[in-house]
């Protein structure tokens, strides 16, 4: 079984919770289990062109919300009004915590 920092507290899955923030190996250990959902979930080609190039950049539990940079306006507005739904069940399946999930542009994150 892979070892994890992740606690169960109540039906919620807390990572690194004691911590302001989980640690970038953490982060990354998530985001390729959610995208290992999404990937399950969508087809090669939508999963390819707005899955894959996205990065989880934050997740914060105390205010439920993850930030997932994708590459561009266009991605974050098609990303917003059609993957929302999906990425947060990917969240949640991968947490069993609700999100509430933001895009955000790679180049306004990087500001």
């Amino acid at each position: 079984m892979e070892k994890t920092n992740a606690k169960k507290a109540g039906t919620c899955v807390l990572y690194s919770i004691q911590k302001e923030a989980i640690d970038s190996k953490e982060l990354q250990q998530l985001w390729t289990k959610v995208q290992n959902h999404l990937e399950n979930q969508l087809s090669k080609q939508s999963y390819e062109t707005w899955v894959k190039p996205t990065e989880l950049l934050e997740i914060n539990h105390f205010r439920r919300e993850a930030i997932i940079a994708v590459p561009n306006e266009f991605a974050q507005d098609w990303l917003q009004s059609r993957y929302t739904k999906i990425f947060k069940e990917a969240l949640y399946n991968v947490t069993n915590c609700c999100f509430r999930v933001i895009f955000v542009e790679r180049k306004e994150a990087e500001s």
